[in-house]
């Protein structure tokens, strides 16, 4: 697949023109309608959404392959029905799982409360999956390799960019180029992560807040559920050892992702990793009885462009938002925004919607993140890390809804599972033609 790609750009057919600010560069000429910016997931995937009604997309990728530290590994429903309109739902979930049961724990793994991860309506058809984001990002790709009107082109770092009425372009240098190259389309989406090169060069905040707690995200073999009998996602409740225990993958691979002291450079935060995991985990593991494959600390932020539009640019995925990990809804929301703003820009170009939908696709996606997405997020996080164990229950309205019986428990879940639709949007509804 790399080969395929090398070959994509080894081909690009390059003229010498005059820079838009006086400056000798290379301007890419083809027939692009929309640049992407960010080969992740959400990048990827509108590209394959637009690609399926013949519009001619370039994706620019500043790192030099795919990325897979430890990221988001769990696609809610919304974001399901997105990757099955995509048609690579079979793919992904040939390579991944529909995990059963979430618990809420306290630390010593006694169960609190847990409920289904998706609906149990007989034959529902958009499970709850897990597979790693990285291994999204490889599925969309292979889909994308058979697709001549796309091109995916890795070393590419945005330096600079301008609109005018009709287009808009981005600067780009390569590593083995010392002239940036101007590449130009009516269109171009930022869907580069939370550190957007798009949304930062159009002067666009990034309002919110900074949680008050240091995350580490870990992969891990660990017997959770063949020793300890844990379930599929867990959620351990301590003010200080809080933590998520999830399985990532079908042959055994755990995601660890645990709270630490903040101010803590990433050294530190590393050398005391063996010793929260002795503390946290049933067992008190030493090294020994577990193999650790990846470890990355980051901060947890609730933040968002205060547009997801400026002209001919346009914001998706963390580019446009970011969320704490622990509602599952941070990669859901960047995939249910790849759906909606496909079909907002599929409007515009095919004729059928005029430019007024990408202007309601900015107002309905920050809708969605400041209603469930942020509310969700930050209850769950709140829950796990800012509560004791022992009176979680009877403090808890959520959890104590889901301590019935188990069709309660079922009923319960089926209606929590429908109400995240809400961050869905159908913006097929605007067009004025067929």
């Amino acid at each position: 697949m790399g080969e395929t790609f090398k070959i994509y750009i080894d081909n690009l057919d390059f003229i010498q023109s005059e820079d838009r600010h006086g400056l000798q560069d290379s301007e890419v000429t083809d027939n692009t309608k929309v640049i992407i910016v960010g080969a992740g997931p959400v990048g990827l995937l509108v590209a394959t959404l637009l690609s399926e009604h013949n519009v001619a997309v370039t994706v620019l990728e500043r790192g030099d392959a795919a990325d897979n530290r430890p990221r988001a590994t769990h696609y809610g429903s919304p974001a399901v029905k997105e990757l099955v309109r995509a048609g690579v739902w079979h793919d992904v979930l040939s390579a991944g799982f529909c995990p059963s049961v979430v618990t809420w724990r306290k630390p010593n793994g006694d169960k609190i409360a847990s409920m289904p991860m998706s609906s149990t309506e007989k034959d529902y058809p958009y499970p709850m999956v897990v597979l790693p984001v990285g291994d999204l990002v490889t599925v969309l790709l292979e889909h994308l390799s058979t697709r001549t009107n796309v091109r995916v082109l890795y070393g590419h770092t945005v330096e600079g960019l301008g609109q005018t009425d009709e287009s808009a372009w981005v600067k780009v240098r390569t590593k083995d180029d010392h002239h940036p190259k101007t590449f130009t389309a009516p269109w171009i989406v930022g869907a580069d992560g939370s550190s957007s090169a798009i949304r930062k060069l159009n002067n666009l905040p990034f309002e919110g807040k900074t949680w008050d707690r240091q995350i580490v995200a870990t992969n891990v073999y660990f017997p959770f559920d063949e020793r300890y009998g844990w379930t599929d996602s867990n959620f351990i409740i301590d003010r200080e050892n809080w933590y998520m225990a999830a399985k990532i993958s079908k042959n055994g691979l755990w995601r660890v992702t645990y709270g630490e002291q903040s101010g803590l450079s990433d050294e530190v935060l590393l050398s005391r990793q063996p010793e929260k995991f002795r503390h946290m985990l049933p067992g008190n593991p030493d090294p020994s009885k577990y193999t650790l494959t990846s470890i990355s600390p980051y901060q947890v932020h609730q933040r968002r462009a205060p547009t997801f539009r400026n002209k001919r640019f346009l914001l998706a995925g963390d580019a446009a938002h970011v969320c704490n990990p622990f509602g599952g809804l941070g990669l859901t929301g960047g995939i249910v925004d790849a759906g909606n703003l496909a079909d907002a820009l599929l409007g515009v170009l095919l004729g059928v919607a005029n430019q007024a939908i990408l202007d309601k696709y900015s107002e309905e996606r920050i809708k969605a993140f400041d209603g469930p997405i942020d509310f969700i997020s930050s209850t769950n996080f709140c829950r796990i890390a800012y509560q004791d164990a022992e009176t979680a229950l009877q403090n808890d309205e959520f959890l104590q809804r889901l301590d019935v019986d188990d069709k309660a428990n079922s009923e319960v879940a089926n209606e929590l599972h429908e109400s995240v639709f809400a961050i869905q949007h159908d913006f097929t509804q605007y067009y004025t033609k067929t």
